[in-house]
């Protein structure tokens, strides 16, 4: 069947017992930092950098734009190799120069061994073909530059966590 995009839709074969679960953890917001990585920076190992300097133990981005040399993002694609039904792809190489249109971060440095960073975003490339997904630390270098605003998050942090429902570590939420 075709929804209302004229694009197809599984929602009749795959008919699911609809369910809505949340986990909320009441948090307050806290200062706010601004900051320009410059050329040649990883992309996340600049937004880290960016939340220890200004002190930041949580706390989400606003507003991540730029351009990058290259990006090594992945995606999720379907899969019956998963109890979720989907897996994320090898991380996936894009030539640049990039123009970074939009990006989201989460970063937590409560546990110094083990620093959430979860960083998604779109870029385009010389022709305009949009990518996105999540960036790898390491892959994803500034080409002029990437400018930033980090919120800190107060009352709550971020832990890698195994959900053996989708069997699948992710960030979650926790009081603090």
């Amino acid at each position: 069947s075709a929804d209302r995009l004229g694009v197809w839709s599984d929602r009749e074969e795959n008919k699911m017992e609809e369910k809505t679960r949340v986990k909320v953890v009441p948090a307050e917001a806290g200062r706010v930092a601004m900051a320009r990585l410059q050329r040649d920076t990883d992309l996340v190992t600049g937004i880290i950098e960016v939340c220890r300097e200004a002190g930041f133990e949580m706390a989400a981005s606003q507003l991540i734009i730029g351009s990058l040399r290259r990006a090594e993002i992945s995606w999720t694609r379907p899969s019956d190799k998963t109890k979720r039904g989907s897996e994320r792809t090898p991380a996936m190489p894009i030539a640049g120069p990039l123009e970074l249109i939009s990006a989201q971060a989460e970063v937590c440095l409560t546990d110094p061994e083990r620093p959430v960073f979860h960083v998604h975003g779109v870029v385009t490339d010389a022709d305009g073909k949009a990518w996105g997904g999540h960036f790898f630390k390491g892959g994803n270098p500034v080409h002029a530059t990437v400018d930033i605003v980090m919120n800190e998050i107060k009352g709550g942090y971020m832990k890698w966590t195994q959900d053996d429902e989708i069997d699948l570590e992710l960030p979650v939420p926790y009081s603090k």
